[in-house]
């Protein structure tokens, strides 16, 4: 069983070398920890098993033309507690935060491909158009 909450800024400041341990899962790049973690619009679901942080969402919201959006910057469970339902019990989490927000959609990009049948699972639907340009 994983406990499943919203982390306040407090939260993921005392966890800081958990979820930092847990973004280099994600990736190697360089890690703005306290920028993201005291943004205004940023939110962060964490799971936690025997008092550890095992898996975060990293959420932002977005205010947009056509309806406000929640967009999942990372999404990681930690290789040890995967397929156990980590995974759901955050995104159900998020899921409440974007009806909270007022939000028409969750979004966001992976290149997991093998995750692509979990989300599907979770009501996902894959999209076919990603761009992005470097700016530095």
């Amino acid at each position: 069983m994983f406990l499943i909450k919203r982390l306040s800024t407090a939260d993921c400041h005392q966890a800081e070398h958990e979820i930092i341990d847990l973004l280099k899962q994600l990736s190697d790049k360089p890690i703005m920890f306290s920028e993201v973690i005291e943004a205004n619009h940023s939110y962060h679901i964490g799971a936690y098993r025997d008092g550890a942080v095992v898996g975060l969402i990293m959420a932002t919201y977005m205010v947009g033309w056509y309806g406000n959006r929640l967009y999942l910057d990372g999404v990681v469970v930690d290789t040890n507690h995967r397929r156990q339902g980590c995974l759901q019990a955050m995104m159900m989490c998020v899921e409440t935060l974007a009806v909270e927000l007022n939000c028409k959609t969750i979004d966001f990009t992976s290149s997991r491909h093998n995750a692509k049948k979990a989300y599907a699972k979770l009501g996902f639907e894959t999209l076919t158009t990603a761009f992005r340009k470097k700016i530095n």
